[in-house]
């Protein structure tokens, strides 16, 4: 495996500040490509010469990318001739940094709890829930547990003994999985070899991928929410939130809760998906007009868009009452339509029916946009989704107007 990198000008349009775009180092190590940011290193395009890679004006800052790039080269070079090096020690190395040495080990249940608890203190109450149940299960298996004692015949006498009691594949898989997760992050946090334990582990207990439909509502289903107008001020701002996720390319109900109004720019709104954590990218969608309706509608004084409590449990208890109000709206339609017989379509759920949720609306902008022929990665880019293989930021980007001229497409209904 070669190693071979460069360092650019990272002009993508969501990654630029106001001071300009960062100075990025891509490195592609053992068939992955991978970057990282010099920090401080901001130009603007008109002080960038991207010719020679390099700025413009001020001598130290030219001297300092052609330092780095010769630290690159040599490292390159060092490589190719035999040194052993990791994709760590490369970075450590052009940053000048010192690279922490490898801890041997650490108490495994004492690093999920903290995981665990960390999740609960930034609202990702599911993830949460998942990592526990799935510890709990394995403390019950062995109580004390450390790093380096997790290895294939702790795992799969972790598996013998859950077919034993009659637990299903699927649970299995699941529990395995999510341990899987957890040791990995320990993996990376900790500093501490990761020996891939979980190689082949999974035989016997392979779970069959189905594909699901995913609930969404017609375009029928939007004009109707959209037409709506309710004496009930509960339910009539919990339909507009579900219309704003939806004229936002489907955004999640917690990206839209915990907007800030510094997340808002020349009638743009940045995001950063919460179910992606850290590793999420920064995306940004178009503020067409019926959205920025129920946005003036809502908006408040202080820091964040909307005034709702911003705290774990006020997210919460906000998302029960959306989810009430919405089922409540759907029923009330349906009844009224059922028995004057006026209604052409019900509010209903496609394809099987059930109730009117927040995530219905990410759904229902996916569904729509496929009906319309729109490109698959257009749509992933717009709706923020992590696309598979390389990492977006190796990616061309879909220009500014063609994202826009598609979202409109499809909450135009």
């Amino acid at each position: 495996m070669s190693l071979s990198g460069f360092i650019k000008l990272d002009t993508a349009k969501n990654k630029e500040r106001e001071d300009g775009f960062p100075l990025k180092c891509y490195i592609r190590f053992k068939g992955k490509r991978k970057g990282f940011t010099f920090k401080g290193m901001l130009f603007k395009k008109e002080d960038w010469n991207f010719d020679t890679q390099l700025p413009k004006h001020g001598k130290r800052d030219i001297l300092f990318v052609q330092k780095k790039r010769a630290i690159l080269n040599d490292l390159i070079f060092q490589y190719s001739m035999g040194t052993r090096l990791t994709y760590d020690q490369v970075q450590a190395t052009i940053l000048g940094v010192e690279l922490e040495e490898p801890k041997e080990d650490f108490p495994f249940y004492e690093f999920a709890d903290k995981l665990i608890a960390e999740l609960e203190s930034i609202g990702r109450q599911g993830n949460a829930n998942t990592y526990r149940n799935a510890i709990n299960q394995f403390k019950v298996f062995q109580e004390q547990l450390m790093y380096s004692d997790i290895d294939y015949n702790f795992l799969t006498e972790f598996k013998n003994s859950r077919i034993i009691k009659g637990n299903k594949s699927n649970t299995i898989h699941n529990y395995i999985r999510t341990f899987k997760a957890i040791y990995n992050e320990g993996a990376r946090r900790n500093n501490v070899e990761n020996t891939k334990p979980f190689a082949g582990i999974f035989k016997g207990i392979t779970v069959k991928k189905n594909r699901t439909k995913k609930k969404n509502l017609s375009k029928v289903g939007v004009k109707i929410l959209e037409s709506l107008k309710l004496d009930n001020l509960a339910e009539q701002r919990s339909v507009d939130i579900w219309l704003l996720q939806f004229y936002l390319g489907g955004a999640s109900l917690i990206d839209v809760y915990y907007l800030k109004k510094d997340n808002i720019k020349n009638s743009r709104v940045y995001f950063r998906r919460e179910k992606l954590g850290d590793q999420g990218y920064q995306f940004d969608v178009k503020i067409f007009d019926k959205a920025q309706i129920i946005i003036d509608k809502y908006t408040a004084a202080g820091d964040y868009l909307f005034p709702w409590r911003k705290d774990l449990k006020g997210y919460e208890n906000f998302r029960r009452n959306m989810r009430s109000d919405l089922k409540k709206v759907q029923e009330d339609y349906n009844t009224l339509q059922i028995a004057t017989g006026a209604a052409t379509e019900l509010l209903q759920v496609l394809p099987l029916g059930g109730n009117l949720t927040s995530v219905v609306a990410r759904h229902t902008f996916s569904t729509i946009a496929k009906h319309l022929y729109i490109d698959p990665d257009l749509i992933k880019e717009i709706m923020g989704h992590e696309s598979d293989g390389i990492n977006n930021v190796y990616r061309d980007l879909y220009p500014e107007i063609d994202r826009d001229e598609a979202q409109l497409r499809i909450i135009t209904v």
